[in-house]
């Protein structure tokens, strides 16, 4: 969705939104195939989400503090969400 928003939009796709595209995507596929691993892998996986999660809130919060001297600045309103267990 933050692809489609940001092509919609005729904004610049940066390589590192199409990499945490990538790494959430991967993550939320483990974790939907998740029943077929053991406890131990899935509670590391759901703690290494997390804190991917946290450092993508502490990057949108640093970009609205520091805001980049642009004029046509894409604001992000699509939050990626916990996938279902």
């Amino acid at each position: 969705m933050t692809i489609y928003i940001y092509i919609r939009n005729n904004s610049r796709v940066s390589f590192g939104t199409i990499t945490e595209i990538i790494i959430f995507f991967g993550f939320g596929v483990t974790a939907l195939f998740s029943p077929l691993m053991h406890l131990n892998e899935i509670l590391v996986i759901i703690a290494i989400y997390f804190f991917l999660l946290g450092m993508d809130f502490i990057k949108d919060f640093r970009m609205e503090i520091i805001p980049k001297k642009t004029k046509n600045k894409l604001k992000r309103k699509v939050r990626i969400t916990l996938p279902v267990f």
